[in-house]
């Protein structure tokens, strides 16, 4: 009645129908004539759900957004072939386990272009994405990507000049009740 929720007619269920948004300004003074080192490190994430729009009967639904999800995180076929095989993989050890799969859609976002207040490129700009555990699903738009470890990625560039903001995708699957 107070318009919080919105019902998803396809599918027959109902889904928030809000968004929350967080911003961070920071006031800095540097010396002038002096080089300084700016590093910036994230732990949080800004948004998540359980389950979602990745699925394949999701992702297929007419009208269901996905395309423009998926060009947002720069979702390719290989992450969706992925993505496809780990459910069907959940799906076998849950039919053996009785246990439930779940995955979850985690989203973190990094402002690069508004921030960009420096005279020229960024010198040496370094960025590494942990996905906390190594069979933890992770895209994000940006060339260059390195795997560095088990769980991060690195994305090193020199004279970096950012054309737009980092929108990180997470996608943990996990089973629920062991496993």
């Amino acid at each position: 009645a107070e318009g919080l929720l919105k019902a998803r007619v396809a599918e027959g269920d109902v889904v928030p129908n809000w968004q929350i948004s967080t911003h961070v300004t920071r006031t800095q003074i540097f010396p002038a004539g002096k080089t300084v080192e700016v590093q910036h490190s994230y732990k949080p994430y800004i948004g998540s759900s359980i389950g979602g729009g990745l699925l394949k009967k999701y992702r297929t639904e007419r009208n269901s957004g996905f395309q423009r999800y998926a060009a947002h995180y720069c979702i390719d076929r290989t992450f969706l072939k992925t993505f496809d095989r780990k459910m069907r993989e959940q799906e076998r050890v849950a039919k053996k386990t009785g246990n439930s799969g779940m995955f979850a859609e985690l989203w973190l976002s990094y402002i690069l272009s508004s921030g960009a207040n420096w005279r020229g490129p960024i010198g040496d700009f370094r960025l590494v994405v942990d996905m906390d555990k190594p069979d933890y699903m992770v895209s994000f738009c940006m060339d260059g990507v390195k795997k560095i470890s088990p769980t991060q990625l690195e994305v090193r560039k020199t004279n970096f000049e950012p054309k737009g903001d980092l929108d990180i995708l997470f996608v943990p699957i996990f089973m629920l009740g062991g496993e």
